[in-house]
């Protein structure tokens, strides 16, 4: 476990130059179209459905492997994803970025249930390795003749990459070996969309959550969204720490389901608070320093407090939701999401449409989703039987 964590912090260095270093070397109004761009390939998973979750339940409670026919499934949902956002977009460059982004959702789960723990991170670190190269050079040289064609050669390179060292590591390929290509094989696919669709509504949702943000501030504020993008992601490095702390709760609330206190939990929500005080303020710090180097970003630090307080605490009472799904309350849960995320979606088209500042925009959307929060803690609190002392 010490040996995963301290490779997964290793690898999300990575991924942490890329996030400081972009914003220097691409103009800022270019920055805010590239991410936004990252951020739509990003949302394309989204699109299996939760059937790699599914995978992995049917894999651990039955211990039955479908990887040919998750694999083969995904396969033509990206297609056809992707084929549909060429055709409304023109955009051609980002099929691959869409289908390969899919993908590395199926392979991951699988090396994952494979106990190959550490290759299966790699693919992200690559992906912002190969893109922050080939930024740099097209800063150097002026190579590229677009943002979307770097982003698609860097999910190339990384997918192939990872393929690469996956068969030289452990002797085995990411794609298929077995499945079935016929209608037996879609009712399979079918079945692990059906097994993991509940477990990933939430996830999808927030992701939705975050990416309508960045959607309204592009059509509606597009001058602030490079500013707002470099906030986001130096949100992110709050949000992430925060999740350290989630990852262990999932796993200590699970082994100890029957027997867990509700002063353990609220033990739990406390450190995982006072985490979060601590990263923010550290984030905050640094941000300003950072800000004195990229200095054609106007607004970021209100763009990062009204993204990163609410959230980070959203992030923090995280810590304890999976205690909803043990017992039964996530759909209520999903359902007060749902709810707010079109609450969110009605109040940011007013807000743009008025023309109210795009970081009351921001700050109203975080509000929001911390409102969740303090529904998931009504129901951890107040609707959940423990053991009596």
């Amino acid at each position: 476990m010490i040996k995963l964590l301290f490779f997964r912090y290793f690898t999300n260095g990575f991924i942490a130059l890329e996030i400081l270093i972009l914003p220097l070397i691409i103009e800022s109004n270019n920055f805010g179209n590239f991410e936004y761009l990252k951020s739509a390939v990003l949302l394309s998973p989204y699109a299996l459905l939760g059937s790699f979750s599914g995978y992995v339940y049917l894999k651990y409670n039955s211990n039955i492997d479908y990887y040919g026919e998750l694999f083969l499934g995904a396969f033509f949902s990206s297609l056809v994803v992707a084929t549909l956002y060429v055709g409304l977009t023109g955009n051609f460059f980002l099929f691959i970025p869409i289908v390969f982004c899919s993908l590395s959702f199926v392979v991951e789960k699988k090396l994952q249930t494979s106990n190959h723990f550490l290759i299966s991170i790699i693919f992200k670190p690559l992906l912002s390795m190969f893109t922050l190269i080939l930024c740099l050079i097209n800063y150097r040289f002026k190579y590229f003749e677009s943002y979307d064609f770097i982003l698609f050669v860097a999910y190339f390179l990384s997918f192939i990459l990872w393929g690469i060292i996956t068969r030289l590591n452990l002797k085995i390929s990411i794609l298929p070996n077995n499945f079935h290509f016929n209608f037996e094989g879609f009712k399979i696919y079918l079945s692990l969309i059906r097994e993991g669709f509940l477990i990933n509504i939430s996830t999808i949702l927030i992701s939705l959550f975050f990416f309508s943000s960045r959607y309204f501030i592009k059509v509606f504020y597009n001058e602030s969204l490079s500013s707002y993008s470099l906030a986001f992601n130096i949100s992110q490095f709050v949000f992430i720490g925060v999740n350290i702390l989630g990852y262990v709760s999932l796993v200590k609330i699970g082994e100890n389901i029957k027997t867990i206190l509700l002063n353990d939990l609220l033990e739990s929500l406390k450190r995982a608070l006072l985490l979060f005080v601590v990263i923010e303020l550290v984030a905050f710090i640094l941000l300003n320093l950072y800000l004195k180097i990229a200095t054609n970003y106007e607004d970021v630090a209100y763009f990062f407090l009204s993204s990163s307080v609410f959230v980070g605490i959203f992030y923090s009472i995280s810590t304890i939701s999976p205690i909803l799904q043990y017992k039964n309350k996530l759909n209520q849960s999903t359902l007060f999401l749902i709810a707010i995320l079109s609450i969110d979606g009605t109040t940011s088209y007013y807000f743009a449409k008025h023309n109210i500042s795009p970081i009351l925009l921001v700050f109203k959307s975080s509000l929001l989703l911390l409102l969740t929060g303090i529904f998931n803690l009504y129901l951890i609190f107040f609707k959940i039987d423990y053991p009596k002392t």
